[in-house]
């Protein structure tokens, strides 16, 4: 049986993104325009469907990753935020 030091290990490892694009709000400073009707939760820890935070909060129509929800901020993906100017949407650009 071969063994394989730590560095070869790590370097067998398959690829993965260097960083995720992600905007951090507090729960306060976000609403919605129509409401909460078309979302989903789920709490990977406990597999359920249940609004129990943090959760994963998703699109109920086709399941797509909208933001991660603790209990007092959210993690939202900036590429679904609808900006009003092309210079609000370089305030969110990556750093």
């Amino acid at each position: 049986m071969e063994m394989l030091s730590l560095a070869e290990k790590i370097l067998t490892l398959p690829p993965a993104a260097p960083f995720q694009w992600a905007a951090i709000f507090h729960k306060d400073d976000i609403n919605f325009k129509h409401g909460h009707h078309n979302l989903e939760w789920y709490d990977p820890t406990s597999k359920s469907t249940e609004h129990q935070l943090p959760c994963k909060v998703r699109c109920s129509f086709c399941h797509s990753p909208i933001m991660d929800e603790g209990r007092n901020m959210i993690l939202l993906f900036p590429s679904l935020i609808k900006f009003k100017s092309d210079e609000d949407k370089k305030n969110f650009a990556p750093r």
